[in-house]
């Protein structure tokens, strides 16, 4: 779930393993799209898992999720959250757009494609930020999203999003 194992040493299994069940509610709520009472459910089950044996499969927690009554999809969300989480996706978001400037002449055009909706949203949220403190532009006034015709050759572009912002 690392994309980079030398500078981040934190795995999905320390998630797991080591978490309280605030903090497994706090990532699955603001990393993904399932309700509060789905996520008190399965951190409640985590850390009674937890009880007995530590996490060391992928599939011990995708058992337990289809256990508690969650279909797979809840599962992959979950799996999802975890992954944003181990390696702090939305906060390199955050970053990387309030430091493209420095990267990029004057005018410079960044065009930023989101597969997540909470991806999404913070690009949304800090290119606004951005232009309201004039330090550019939005050139896309809503998200673009790939063509029925992308979509049936290309199935993973379904969930695209893209944006375009102009630095001053």
């Amino acid at each position: 779930m690392r994309y980079d194992a030398v500078n981040n040493p934190k795995t999905a299994a320390d998630i797991v393993n080591t978490y309280d069940e605030q903090q497994l509610i706090d990532i699955f709520v603001q990393n993904s799209e399932i309700t509060f009472e789905t996520s008190k459910k399965v951190a409640q089950a985590i850390i009674s898992f937890r009880k007995n044996k530590l996490f060391s499969t992928t599939e011990e927690l995708n058992m337990l999720i289809k256990k508690i009554g969650y279909s797979a999809r809840v599962a992959a969300i979950v799996f999802q959250a975890i992954r944003i989480e181990v390696n702090k996706e939305f906060s390199n978001i955050k970053y990387v757009l309030e430091n493209a400037h420095t990267f990029m002449n004057p005018g410079g055009i960044l065009v930023i494609l989101s597969y997540h909706s909470g991806e999404d949203r913070i690009v949304k949220e800090m290119m606004k930020r951005l232009q309201d403190e004039q330090r550019g532009t939005i050139l896309t006034k809503h998200t673009q999203k790939p063509s029925f015709h992308e979509v049936s050759k290309n199935k993973p572009s379904r969930s695209a999003q893209l944006r375009v912002f102009k630095y001053s």
